[in-house]
């Protein structure tokens, strides 16, 4: 962990109690003594240095299913790993991801955070 990059991002709700959850899981991952935490902007980016090995993991709440379906193609064609952030299989409904190199990286990382809500993708589906 002391040389891991970790990427993520703020998500699109900014209330109080969502940027304390926020703002506890940057400090958990840091105080595992992660070499870093960035916010790069780009949640396609930041998975996209996942892939290349340029970032050892991100996790995210809020991007929807079309933000992450490709990305975990690459990312696991790649010889990455795509889970959830509850640490079971990716659900692309679900809006929550952890992906990294290394399945203890994934792994530790959905250990670690505190869920985020946000509606699902296929609320409506009937």
């Amino acid at each position: 962990m002391s040389k891991a990059l970790i990427l993520t991002e703020i998500g699109a709700k900014r209330d109080p109690a969502t940027l304390k959850i926020f703002s506890g899981n940057m400090e958990r991952l840091l105080k595992a003594q992660v070499h870093g935490i960035r916010v790069i902007g780009s949640a396609t980016l930041a998975l996209c240095q996942v892939a290349s090995g340029a970032a050892d993991a991100y996790y995210q709440f809020g991007l929807h299913c079309w933000d992450i379906a490709a990305a975990a193609v690459i990312i696991r064609e790649a010889g990455g790993n795509v889970i959830d952030t509850s640490g079971g299989p990716l659900d692309l409904m679900s809006r929550r991801i952890v992906a990294a190199g290394t399945v203890e990286m994934a792994h530790y990382i959905a250990r670690e955070i505190q869920t985020i809500t946000y509606e699902r993708d296929d609320h409506n589906v009937n």
